[in-house]
């Protein structure tokens, strides 16, 4: 086998490790609470309410409307 030959091989074989290495799609995960800030945004990544009110910048916090405690 020449060198030229191989190349492609070698090219393949890189390509497929780097695609093994690589971390799987992380899951979407809705959380129970969101942080509503003086600023208009909504901030819904908080499991507990206590965490939600101890937020920075936050106005107010409220149930996450999109939150199903079975999709867990």
């Amino acid at each position: 086998m020449r060198i030229k030959d191989v190349k492609p091989f070698v090219a393949v074989l890189a390509v497929l490790g780097v695609l093994v290495l690589l971390p799987a799609a992380a899951e979407a995960r809705e959380y129970r609470w969101c942080a509503f800030m003086k600023k208009g945004a909504r901030i819904c990544a908080y499991d507990k309410f206590s965490r939600c009110m101890n937020s920075p910048g936050r106005a107010t916090c409220s149930r996450n409307p999109r939150f199903s405690a079975s999709v867990r």
